[in-house]
């Protein structure tokens, strides 16, 4: 029964890791060790892999032993999940400067304009 539990949480968390170095990668330019503090993308990519990997740490932690029926690590989990939400919660509100900041070095077009 257990298992009907934990292991869609572990490959969800796999599938959280893949989607956030796809996003990395994506922002990185191929500069993977290049630390980049003033872009606000690479920021919440980053701020996103680590939300994926506290989220993994807590599947793994979740994790039901067959012998004793005990959680491997129930504080782990927890705060795995915890943490990698807050993660999660910070990149998307950091969307809204970093929305802000795309549109704002948009040229005016005819259509944006007034009449």
């Amino acid at each position: 029964m257990d298992r009907y539990v934990w292991r869609p949480d572990f490959f969800g968390s796999v599938l959280f890791l893949v989607s956030s170095a796809l996003a990395v990668r994506a922002v990185s330019d191929g500069r993977l060790g290049q630390v980049r503090w003033s872009s606000l993308p690479w920021r919440i990519a980053w701020l996103n892999m680590l939300g994926s990997v506290l989220f993994m740490a807590s599947a793994l932690s979740s994790y039901v032993l067959p012998d004793s029926n005990q959680v491997v690590n129930t504080r782990v989990a927890v705060a795995g999940t915890l943490l990698g939400a807050v993660c999660f919660l910070v990149g998307a509100a950091l969307m809204f400067p970093a929305w802000r900041q795309a549109v704002g070095s948009k040229p005016a077009t005819h259509s944006d304009r007034s009449p």
